[in-house]
C-alpha cells in the first residue's frame, strides 16, 4: 500500500467491504443464533480441538460483533487450513487495519500483509468470497499492486459459485469492471489463468507481497567474490548487513542475507519469508 496513508488504508478497506457487504449479511443471517446448550458443546468441542466446532463458534462471536474472540478462534481454524476460517480471519484483519485511525503505518502494513496471506490461502482452496476480496484487492490496487488479469481470474473463479453463494456476485461484478479496462489478449491470458487453476493449499511464500515492496530494488552489484556489495534503493550492503529505507513514505529494516551475481536475499520488515531481489535486466 502506498505509504500506508490514513486515506488510502480507509479507502482500500472501505472499498472491500462496500462490495462485499451483502455477501457478508447474507452469511450472519443464514447461520442461527446458537441456544446457550448448543453453544456450550461448540464450545467443549473448539477447545478440544475440533476447527468446524471452532469456526462456528468464532462465527457466534462476530455475530455478537465480539472481533477480538471471533478473531481468536477463526485464527485457530484458520491455522489449520479451514478455509472459511481463513477467509473470515482475512476480513477482519483488513478491516482492522484500514479501519483504525490510531494504528501506526508499520503496524497497520503488517496486518494487512497478513489478511492478504489468509485470504490467498482460502481463494486457492476455492472458497469463492475470498476470492472476490482478493480480486477487489488486485483491482483497485492498494492493498496490493494493481493487477487487472489477477483481479480478472480471482473474480471469474469467484462467479462460478452458484448465484446464492458469497462471493459469486461481487466476484461477477469485479472481474465485468477488469475486463472493460483490459486488450482482448489480455482478457484471453487472463482466462487460460482461469483454466489453469487447481484448487490447492499454497506454499508459505505464495501470498503476495504488499504494493509497497516493489518499491525496493536491486541496482547494483560490486564488490570482489569474497565480499561483494548490493545496492538497493542507493544504499549499499554487504553479507549480513541491515539497513533502514525509506518506502512510499516510511523506513523499513532490510537485512541482506547472501549476495549473488544477478540477485540478492534479503529479509524485509514485515514479510514473513525471504525476498529475492533480482537486477534489472
Amino acid at each position: 500500500m502506498d505509504g500506508y496513508t490514513h486515506c488510502s488504508r480507509k479507502a482500500a478497506a472501505h472499498h472491500i467491504l462496500l462490495t462485499l457487504s451483502l455477501s457478508l449479511g447474507f452469511q450472519l443471517c443464514c447461520r442461527a443464533q446458537l441456544a446457550e446448550p448448543a453453544l456450550a458443546a461448540v464450545k467443549a468441542a473448539a477447545d478440544s480441538g475440533n476447527v468446524a466446532a471452532q469456526d462456528t463458534l468464532a462465527d457466534d462471536f462476530l455475530r455478537h460483533r465480539n472481533f477480538v474472540q471471533a478473531e481468536l478462534w477463526f485464527r485457530k481454524a484458520a491455522s489449520h487450513g479451514y478455509a472459511h476460517s481463513q477467509e473470515k480471519l482475512g476480513e477482519l484483519l483488513l478491516g482492522h487495519a484500514g479501519l483504525t485511525d490510531s494504528l501506526k503505518p508499520q503496524v497497520a502494513a503488517a496486518i494487512s500483509l497478513e489478511g492478504i496471506k489468509w485470504l490467498t490461502l482460502a481463494a486457492n482452496q476455492n472458497d469463492p468470497l475470498a476470492q472476490a476480496e482478493l480480486a477487489s484487492a488486485y483491482l483497485n490496487g492498494q492493498l496490493l499492486k494493481a493487477d487487472l488479469l489477477e483481479a480478472y481470474k480471482w473474480g471469474d473463479l469467484a462467479s462460478e459459485a452458484p448465484a446464492t453463494a458469497p462471493g459469486s456476485a461481487a466476484g461477477r461484478a469485479i472481474r465485468d469492471a477488469a475486463a472493460q479496462k483490459m486488450s482482448y489478449d489480455d482478457i484471453a491470458k487472463a482466462k487460460e489463468r482461469v483454466v489453469e487453476f487447481k484448487t490447492h493449499i499454497p506454499f508459505r511464500h505464495e501470498p503476495p507481497d504488499p504494493a509497497w515492496v516493489s518499491s525496493i530494488k536491486l541496482t547494483g552489484v560490486s564488490g570482489p567474490a569474497n565480499a561483494p556489495l548490493a545496492i538497493i534503493n542507493n544504499q549499499t550492503f554487504g553479507v549480513g548487513d541491515t539497513g533502514q529505507l525509506n518506502i512510499a513514505g516510511k523506513s523499513v529494516q532490510v537485512h541482506c542475507l547472501e549476495i549473488h551475481d544477478k540477485f540478492v536475499l534479503v529479509r524485509i520488515e514485515g514479510l514473513d519469508h525471504v525476498k529475492q531481489l533480482r537486477l534489472a535486466n
